[in-house]
């Protein structure tokens, strides 16, 4: 197919244009009637909202840096601060960058001679002044990033897409451009295809409608995997961690010859049953319980 051979000609070039390709793959999905699958294109062409959950591959390691003085005559930049005191949610907050630009605000990024920052709130200052020497105060902060983690990602986007067109190509190699494309895209199940290269076999997808086309069979057990899942389905944070400590205290009431949850995660759910009912979640919301607790295999 024309349009699928252009965009793995624009993917395989030395020099590829990551946004033309996205921007082509948003048509050639619209033609083949797969709208569902526009959403991560869309993502990665215009940058994710704070309401969008980020893909690993778009979460980066950072180090903390800033500027210490000594009040006086004595100032120190671009130095290292101090974490180990801090408590472990916060360094993992601290740890971490999740990247949410559009790709071609990434690639920028990726090309700029200067090193990276993301500047920290000022809150910060005084809790990194505690991990000092007495006298000594942090006046700024921020996470200093690595470009070589910026090409990272855009590496991974075009590597994803360039498999799913890979793969689609084969599918539709004896296709005519004459021929139903929205037939032939359901008949090769593409958005399992799209799926399964895009995102791969161990993360969970959520593509589309906001409680459609979940798979939380592919969780795991993984609680992380569990809260991204139910965060996308209206649960709030509170919620979540009121989940987690009814898993844990039912962590030896679930065994492979019964198949139930504990008694403190019923007591959850029933809890929130109202707004997931109210919100047509509730559904999902079971199967990825289950899934996390193994009761769903793939």
């Amino acid at each position: 197919m024309k349009l699928i051979d252009e965009i793995i000609e624009i993917l395989s070039a030395e020099n590829s244009n990551l946004e033309n390709a996205l921007i082509k793959t948003k048509v050639l999905l619209h033609k083949m009637g797969e709208k569902s699958l526009l959403t991560w294109v869309n993502n990665e062409i215009n940058g994710y909202s704070h309401d969008d959950i980020v893909p690993e591959y778009r979460i980066i390691l950072t180090s903390i840096y800033g500027t210490a003085t000594n009040g006086y005559t004595t100032r120190w930049n671009n130095y290292r601060l101090p974490t180990n005191h801090l408590n472990k949610k916060m360094q993992e907050q601290l740890s971490t960058q999740e990247m949410r630009e559009s790709i071609s605000a990434l690639d920028l990024l990726s090309k700029s001679e200067s090193t990276l920052q993301a500047p920290l709130p000022t809150e910060w200052c005084s809790l990194f002044s505690k991990g000092l020497a007495q006298g000594i105060y942090v006046e700024s902060s921020y996470k200093q990033i690595s470009q070589s983690q910026i090409l990272q990602i855009l590496t991974q986007i075009r590597s994803r897409l360039l498999d799913f067109l890979l793969e689609l190509a084969d599918k539709f190699d004896n296709f005519s451009e004459n021929g139903d494309i929205k037939a032939e895209s359901k008949k090769i199940k593409t958005q399992e295809l799209f799926n399964n290269t895009v995102f791969g076999n161990n993360t969970t997808i959520i593509i589309g409608d906001k409680n459609s086309n979940i798979s939380p069979q592919i969780i795991s057990g993984n609680i992380d995997e569990l809260c991204k899942v139910l965060v996308n389905l209206g649960i709030t944070n509170d919620e979540i961690d009121e989940l987690k400590v009814s898993i844990d205290k039912d962590q030896d009431s679930t065994t492979s010859s019964i198949i139930e949850y504990g008694q403190n995660v019923k007591n959850w759910l029933k809890k929130i049953s109202a707004k997931a009912i109210e919100n047509n979640s509730i559904k999902y919301i079971g199967e990825a319980l289950d899934s996390f607790y193994g009761f769903i295999t793939n």
